[in-house]
């Protein structure tokens, strides 16, 4: 029996997936003059870092399983991925992105970080991820994205 909750939170990770919906925020920043284009650039080195280090060192690195792999009958929701489960990569990249756009379009930090938290924790609602996986993943984007953006004074729009 499908919950209404269910096709939001699918959706929800659908759009975070590699960061899709941050780059597509960014764009939008950029058209609307909202975001200058060197602060879209520090949007998408977020992602990346966040990808690379959650994705493509931690993951391989850890090889901690999934939730559906440690009990095969827990609910999983939508599709099984195929690779390890610590860290979230949807949560490293949302608030790796999150962080980003809070800089580089202030106006909207509530929206980033209320959208990069619902992404973060539909993971844990669709079953493939353990809360401490979002919760490790969450840390990754934050210190990726303040990495990314410290010390630069083009975040910001001009006044």
């Amino acid at each position: 029996m499908s919950h209404p909750l269910d096709a939001v939170m699918l959706a929800l990770s659908t759009v975070g997936r590699a960061g899709i919906v941050w780059a597509a925020i960014a764009v939008v920043g950029l058209a609307l003059r909202r975001v200058r284009p060197m602060a879209a650039w520090q949007v998408l080195l977020a992602l990346l870092l966040a990808l690379l280090v959650g994705g493509g060192i931690l993951k391989p690195l850890i090889h901690s399983p999934r939730p559906y792999t440690v009990d095969p009958h827990a609910r999983v929701i939508g599709a099984r991925p195929g690779d390890y489960s610590f860290p979230s990569g949807h949560a490293a990249t949302s608030f790796a992105a999150a962080v980003a756009l809070a800089r580089a379009w202030p106006g909207g930090r509530v929206a980033w970080f209320v959208l990069a938290a619902l992404i973060a924790l539909s993971r844990v609602y669709l079953g493939v991820h353990f809360p401490i996986d979002v919760a490790g993943g969450i840390l990754i984007g934050l210190a990726c994205g303040y990495f990314v953006v410290s010390r630069t004074k083009w975040s910001r729009p001009p006044a």
